[in-house]
């Protein structure tokens, strides 16, 4: 009962997150997915069933933003691979910094950020990340107030 509380709660809050957010704020929401097996088209019977296959990890962003007169919301996704499959505090930042382009690329006048994970706390809820969101966040966005 406890985690479905929790995950109606989420919900409500990204909701009206969503609806008060104003054209120079932006939602972006990061998680890691699991690490994917690659896989031949057509393989032979003793690779199919017992070899070693190499795994990719997938790193997926959604930023959500207001934009024009009425103020629609956009959405941009954004996935990255890597053949790397740690999901520590470098890994993530590593797949951040890309992430982070493409935001001031699509409007260089966001002035906040809000940034929404459910990963486990080793990932995204740590003293690392939130340094790193605190602190170098406005080295690669310039253009974000620093008391955000």
């Amino acid at each position: 009962m406890a985690h479905e509380a929790v995950i109606l709660n989420q919900y409500a809050a990204l909701k009206y997150l969503k609806l008060t957010m104003n054209e120079n704020e932006a939602l972006v929401q990061i998680d890691f997915r699991e690490n994917y097996s690659l896989k031949y088209a057509e393989e032979i019977q003793s690779f199919h069933f017992g070899g070693s296959r190499k795994q990719v990890s997938l790193h997926t962003s959604s930023v959500i933003f207001k934009e024009g007169a009425y103020g629609d919301i956009k959405y941009k996704s954004i996935c990255f691979f890597s053949e790397n499959l740690k999901h520590d505090s470098v890994a993530i930042l590593a797949h951040l910094r890309p992430v982070f382009k493409i935001i001031a690329h699509i409007k260089p006048k966001f002035k906040a950020l809000h940034i929404v994970s459910d990963s486990p706390t080793s990932q995204y809820r740590n003293k690392v990340m939130f340094f790193i969101f605190g602190n170098l966040l406005v080295i690669f966005l310039i253009f974000l107030l620093r008391d955000t």
